[in-house]
């Protein structure tokens, strides 16, 4: 049996975050410690601190969430009009006439 590489099944994870989510919120935490008043600091801190929490569990339970979300998103639009284009076929071709 050939050998798997690793990349195909275990995501590379960020702190137990997937890299898109993680990548945008240390930036958004960096902007927000740069530019922000003292006390939208600490807030915008502690909420990110709890939302990364969140993913992580999230992440535990599937490892690629949010790269089904993001393709899931972009194409929606496309996959949507195809659905509906070919359940309209079908429900024609299957009408029963007695």
């Amino acid at each position: 049996m050939a050998k798997v590489n690793k990349s195909l099944y275990k995501v590379p994870l960020v702190g137990g975050v997937e890299k898109t989510p993680a990548i945008y919120m240390v930036i958004s935490l960096c902007i927000m410690i740069l530019y922000a008043p003292l006390y939208i600091k600490i807030f915008g801190t502690v909420v990110i601190l709890i939302v990364w929490g969140i993913l992580r569990k999230l992440n535990k339970h599937d490892p690629i969430f949010f790269i089904v979300a993001i393709n899931y998103v972009l194409q929606q639009k496309f996959y949507l009009a195809q659905a509906m284009d070919t359940k309209r076929k079908i429900k024609h071709k299957l009408r029963f006439n007695p």
